[in-house]
């Protein structure tokens, strides 16, 4: 009210910069603050699905209209031309992401070397299936980590922990690979040739800066994206 003004073009308009400052006390997360949610289609694809095909219990982050928003989800998957088979993949994959984090790790101490392994196994075939792998190979794939030194290829062998990071990588590697499966598949049957001029549009997330932990390169490259930007 003191701070907006009616203009030609709009009827609230901002006439003054705004510094916000938002205070946790110690029981809230700084990097999460309550209310936070990860990326909607998680929500949309535990909401959606009726009661006898969802898997596990829904979390107190899903709302009401995420059912709904599942069902627009579909239309607008179909409107893009993907076709049934491929949305249904494309559902599988985030499924397999969401089960990925309920994974538990445990070391197996019968064998000749301590070998972690995976504690819940019926939630480690699940995925598999989804993926279409063997949950021996994923259990593999998540315990053992390879890596190129002088030359010559070294297995080693990880820990609880250590398992547990390769897990969270491979969701990550999941949903990028997805995302940008879709955005080319989408790009594809919206683009056209035979265009005279066009507008871009270019918009990135805001200049980012931690709190309570260091930047990763995730904030160095969004950061430097913004200044590169900005000189332009």
């Amino acid at each position: 009210m003191f701070g907006n003004a009616r203009s030609l073009f709009n009827l609230n308009t901002s006439q003054l910069g705004k510094y916000t400052e938002l205070q946790f006390t110690e029981r809230e997360s700084l990097l999460f603050p309550s209310g936070k949610r990860n990326f909607h289609i998680f929500y949309y694809l535990i909401a959606g699905p009726s009661p006898e095909h969802s898997a596990g219990a829904r979390p107190n982050a899903v709302r009401a209209d995420d059912a709904h928003q599942f069902e627009q989800l579909k239309v607008a998957l179909k409107t893009v031309g993907l076709s049934k088979r491929h949305a249904v993949q494309a559902c599988q994959v985030v499924a397999a992401i969401l089960h990925l984090g309920n994974l538990k790790f445990t070391i197996d101490c019968s064998r000749d070397v301590n070998t972690t392994v995976v504690h819940n196994v019926n939630t480690l075939a699940l995925i598999a299936e989804s993926l279409g792998i063997q949950p021996s190979a994923l259990e593999n794939a998540l315990s053992y980590k390879t890596k190129l030194v002088k030359k010559e290829l070294c297995t080693v062998f990880l820990d609880s922990d250590g398992a547990s990071d390769n897990r969270n990588d491979l969701a990550k590697t999941l949903y990028s690979l997805l995302f940008a499966w879709l955005n080319e598949h989408i790009n594809q049957r919206l683009c056209r040739d035979d265009f005279d001029t066009f507008i871009g549009l270019f918009d990135l997330p805001g200049p980012q800066n931690m709190t309570g932990r260091s930047n990763s390169l995730d904030q160095f490259c969004i950061n430097f994206a913004n200044e590169r930007l900005h000189h332009f």
